[in-house]
């Protein structure tokens, strides 16, 4: 048995630590309600904006369409701003720590799923995991695990329709981002392996094919949606072609740095949780009630790690995906903590308080500068750099009142988000660049296209983001859409806006006649993308005559 917390007292402080938690989950993320959007923000909610209005947005992207129907019913239900899509990752993130909390009660005991919960909203919160955005591993764990938790469900109960609904959500997880196949795989093993127990083929093929039916149900149904509107071969292209091509640009000898490098921070900022995790993984070896659920914790330890894994990328909002086994585990280490420490009443209470310092006082004091000194600014400068984050929405107000509904734009850069701030449609449907300068065979074909259709489309503004961020430059990058642009620049369009960015003083904004001029003559009028961090903005030459 697992040590049992049986006084009422200590039961208290159980949900006096839960509350607190929340509260404080709660306190932050409404004070960085305000961040603004980061780039894989700003395509799903460019992309939901188009589904919102329907239209099936004509944009290459290797992720499946999932997490832009989400951003899509969070814009119509919370509102189309940033702080609405924050909103609503406070409250995605509030009900995945309850998930958690279920399961952990279901596997374990009532202590275990308050634990692991709490721990959840926790780490979560840090920026090391770049916490306070909106991204699609937030959404993917709330399905995953509701998924996972409804699999538990119908095991114990023999029921085969909440095996069908757990694949449903597990299905939804995948195509939210394809390395939620990782949870399905789970569910899969799981189900297979407790009922090899049973030594019953047919109940096990049969629960085996429901859940199997339920994870690809939603897949097959958007296979079935891209066949019907003439899209399955440009659908096929971004989410399997490309994306198998993405997932092989890093060799695996570089998995191990690129892994320590972006865990570091998110060691540096939760490390005695993540103590208090350790523990839970160790405690198999005096804990029978952690024992006897090996296969479950440490099945879904492997599987979650492996999710983190495709392509070798760490990039800090993956470990969003092994939060939740890691916050199951901490849940599981601060009891078999308390079975370790002395069994005097007293001592063990004292044991019990430890562990709740564990929980609110170090990730406090490490993190405090960050969450409770830094404003908006300051936050997003410190987790994005020079990235044009802050500067979109400005750049965008001035393009939505030099433009009509109808007018469309392009963005030479990786800034969505301008796109969905300003509400105008994009003349390409390259939304990032990062595709067009990898070392691939498709590269240079990707900006022959962008050509021809910002060519085509001849939006009103175009505007040249020179911020290495937003391209990514390799080696052997093709140079041919750096070359094009400025020769279509020079003949077509003129400048009339800059917006320069430093970390030493606020950005500088320049957008009416006479500041573009005195910029100009700054730069002696050489235009050169390796200039400074700037963003330029360019309108159609013809557009004065109008």
């Amino acid at each position: 048995m697992s040590p049992k917390i049986n006084s009422l007292n200590e039961k208290i402080y159980l949900y006096i630590v839960a509350v607190i938690v929340l509260g404080f989950t709660c306190f932050v993320r409404f004070r960085f309600l305000e961040v603004p959007l980061e780039r894989d923000e700003g395509e799903y909610a460019y992309m939901g904006w188009q589904l919102m209005l329907g239209f099936l947005p004509d944009v290459g992207s290797m992720l499946l369409p999932g997490i832009h129907l989400v951003y899509a019913a969070i814009l119509t239900i919370f509102g189309q701003t940033h702080s609405s899509i924050h909103l609503a990752l406070l409250f995605t993130n509030i009900a995945t720590s309850f998930l958690i909390f279920l399961i952990g009660k279901r596997l374990y005991d009532e202590p275990v799923g308050i634990f692991a919960g709490a721990s959840f909203l926790v780490m979560t919160l840090s920026p090391s995991v770049q916490g306070f955005w909106a991204n699609s591993e937030h959404f993917v764990i709330f399905f995953a695990i509701g998924g996972i938790l409804l699999m538990m469900i119908a095991l114990d109960n023999e029921d085969k329709k909440y095996l069908f609904l757990s694949g449903i959500l597990l299905g939804c997880a995948i195509l939210i981002k394809q390395h939620a196949v990782f949870f399905a795989i789970f569910g899969f093993s799981y189900i297979v392996y407790l009922k090899k127990q049973a030594k019953n083929f047919v109940d096990i093929y049969s629960k085996v094919g429901f859940f199997v039916v339920g994870v690809l149900t939603p897949l097959i149904l958007i296979i079935l949606i891209n066949f019907a509107t003439g899209n399955f071969d440009e659908f096929w292209f971004w989410a399997f072609t490309y994306a198998s091509e993405y997932v092989s640009l890093i060799s695996p000898d570089r998995a191990v740095g690129r892994f320590i490098r972006s865990f570091d921070p998110v060691l540096n900022s939760n490390f005695l949780i993540l103590l208090l995790s350790l523990l839970g993984v160790l405690s198999i070896g005096w804990n029978k009630t952690i024992r006897s659920k090996y296969v479950f914790s440490f099945g879904l330890l492997v599987f979650s790690f492996m999710a983190i894994t495709p392509g070798f990328y760490f990039r800090p909002h993956y470990f969003i995906l092994v939060m939740p086994v890691f916050s199951l585990f901490a849940g599981i280490g601060a009891i078999s903590f308390l079975k370790l420490s002395p069994t005097h009443h007293g001592l063990r209470r004292n044991s019990f308080l430890c562990i709740v310092v564990i929980f609110l006082v170090a990730p406090l004091f490490v993190q405090k500068n960050l969450l409770f000194k830094m404003s908006v600014s300051e936050i997003t400068r410190h987790t994005y750099g020079l990235n044009p984050f802050l500067e979109s929405i400005e750049i965008s107000h001035y393009i939505k009142e030099n433009t009509d509904e109808g007018d469309v734009i392009a963005i030479l850069g990786s800034e969505p988000q301008i796109y969905f701030y300003s509400k105008r449609k994009s003349a390409t449907s390259f939304l990032y660049m990062y595709p067009l300068m990898e070392e691939h065979s498709y590269a240079r074909v990707m900006q022959t296209e962008m050509i021809k259709e910002i060519e085509n489309s001849e939006p009103k503004y175009i505007l040249v983001v020179n911020v290495s961020t937003s391209w990514l430059w390799q080696k052997k990058s093709s140079r041919k859409l750096l070359a094009w642009s400025q020769g279509y620049l020079e003949k077509k369009y003129k400048m009339s806006g800059a917006v320069e960015i430093s970390f030493e003083k606020d950005s500088t904004y320049f957008f009416d006649d006479q500041a573009i001029e005195s910029y100009l003559n700054s730069l002696k009028n050489n235009f050169n993308l390796q200039n400074k961090r700037t963003v330029f903005i360019f309108k159609k030459k013809d557009m004065d005559l109008t």
